[in-house]
C-alpha cells in the first residue's frame, strides 16, 4: 500500500464454503480485516472450482466486501502518511483531503501511467477515483485498484477539455449530476507521465 501497489489476497478465504452454505464467523472476520489492511482484490479459489456453493461463495464475498467498505475511510489512512516529499504524494493526499471535507461526489486523477490514481487509491477516500488515462495499457493495470474506474480517453490540452470528458464520463456512469463538486489531481503541462503537481476543485 505504501508504495500505491495492488494487493491481492487469496487462498481458501471462505474455505469452508467448499462444503458449507454459510462461512465461519473466523472467515467473515479475517476477509473483513483484509479489506481494512489496504488490499486492492480478495479472490476466491476452491471455493468456486471445486466447492459446491460457487453462487454462495461469490455472493457472500461481496456481501462482506461491500459492507466493510462503507466504513474503510478513516483519518488513519491519511495520519499514517504524513511524512511526504514527493510531490505526486503530497497532491494525492491534498485530493483525498479535500474532497472528503468538501464532501464531493469523486476524485479525478488525470494520469499516464497509472501513478497517481494509484497514489489517490492508497489512501482508501470513500468516493469513487476517476482515472482518466489515454494509455490503454494503463487503464487496463488500475481496474485492480481499490476504488478505480478507469476511463481510456484522447488525448487533452485545456481544463475546459478534461472538465467536459469529467461530465461526459459522470452522466454515462451516472456517478454525478449536475452542481456536484469534484476534485481533480492532475498535472502540468499535461500528457507527461509522473507530473502530477496541481489539485483543482471544479463543480459539474
Amino acid at each position: 500500500n505504501a508504495l500505491g501497489k495492488p494487493v491481492i489476497t487469496a487462498t481458501q478465504m471462505l474455505e469452508s464454503m467448499i462444503k458449507s452454505p454459510v462461512p465461519t464467523r473466523a472467515e467473515v472476520s479475517d476477509v473483513a480485516n483484509a479489506i481494512i489492511d489496504g488490499t486492492d482484490a480478495i479472490m476466491l479459489s476452491e471455493e468456486t472450482t471445486l466447492g459446491d456453493f460457487p453462487v454462495e461463495s461469490v455472493k457472500m464475498m461481496t456481501r462482506i466486501a461491500l459492507r466493510v467498505e462503507k466504513d474503510v475511510y478513516t483519518t488513519e489512512h491519511i495520519a499514517q502518511y504524513e511524512n511526504l516529499h514527493d510531490i505526486t504524494d503530497i497532491v494525492s493526499r491534498a485530493a483525498v483531503v479535500a474532497c472528503h471535507d468538501i464532501k464531493a461526489k469523486f476524485i479525478v486523477a488525470l494520469t499516464e501511467s497509472g501513478h497517481t490514481a494509484r497514489m489517490v487509491a492508497r489512501y482508501r477516500p470513500a468516493e469513487n477515483v476517476i482515472a482518466l488515462t489515454s494509455n490503454e495499457s494503463s487503464a487496463k493495470k488500475l481496474a485492480l485498484t481499490f476504488g478505480c474506474y478507469p476511463v481510456l480517453i484522447t488525448k487533452f490540452t485545456t481544463i475546459n477539455q478534461i472538465m467536459a470528458i469529467v461530465r461526459k464520463t459522470s452522466l454515462k456512469y451516472k456517478i454525478g449530476a449536475k452542481n456536484d463538486k469534484v476534485v481533480i489531481a492532475a498535472g502540468m503541462p499535461f500528457g507527461i507521465a509522473k507530473q502530477t503537481n496541481m489539485v483543482l476543485i471544479e463543480t459539474l
